[in-house]
């Protein structure tokens, strides 16, 4: 966990404002969250963790927008029978009418594209209530105070604080200094450039849809 006092307290001494006076800590809150976002969707493993999903009647399944990826549908809750990813495809052609089978409380496969990153269809269909373990990356709650806690990592700090730091020093014509600010920018996309495709490469998700 971060503490946001701390990513706050950072920010202070490098933009030498230690009262808040030029950048507010409302402000300096939103970059923050700002730059929790662009990491978790550049690194999507950096706000993975496992949660129990109740699902929906039938074969469609959709999680909140605050995931950006699903990386495994493990098992069924509460009796732990596992669950595999499958290819729609191939249920296709075994069980042709599988939308329109009877529900189950027992999840068996499913199926994930990519490209819908918050969706997944399950077999055979769910009884409404069903539910399942994922795991899944997902944007934090929003930090509103600095007494807060960012649920990642502790190594993620400098990067919250070079991304925040870069929307600081772009605040205005005036104040700002460009060079300095894509310093900053040029440091948070070093530290995470080439996570993401190593976070997929390492899911279960590869299968084709």
């Amino acid at each position: 966990m971060i503490s946001v006092a701390d990513v706050l307290d950072r920010l202070a001494i490098l933009l030498v404002d230690e009262d808040f006076t030029r950048w507010t800590k409302p402000e300096l809150l939103g970059w923050i969250n700002d730059a929790v976002s662009e990491i978790i969707i550049r690194r999507p493993a950096a706000g993975g963790k496992f949660m129990p999903v109740t699902l929906q009647a039938g074969v469609m399944q959709t999680l909140p927008d605050t995931v950006t990826m699903i990386f495994d549908v493990t098992r069924n809750l509460p009796n732990g029978k596992g669950i595999h990813i499958a290819e729609r495809q191939r249920i296709h052609e075994s069980e042709p009418d599988w939308f329109s089978l009877a529900g189950s409380s027992t999840i068996k496969h499913y199926c994930y594209d990519n490209r819908v990153p918050n969706a997944f269809y399950v077999y055979p269909p769910a009884i409404a209530g069903t539910i399942v373990e994922v795991s899944a990356a997902v944007i934090p709650d929003k930090v509103t105070s600095e007494t807060g806690t960012i649920n990642m990592a502790e190594l993620y700090l400098s990067p919250i604080v070079s991304y925040a730091m870069y929307r600081a020093l772009m605040k205005d014509a005036e104040e700002s200094n460009g060079q300095v600010s894509m310093v900053y920018f040029q440091a948070f996309n070093e530290a995470l450039g080439s996570n993401t495709k190593i976070s997929v490469a390492n899911s279960a998700v590869g299968a084709k849809p």
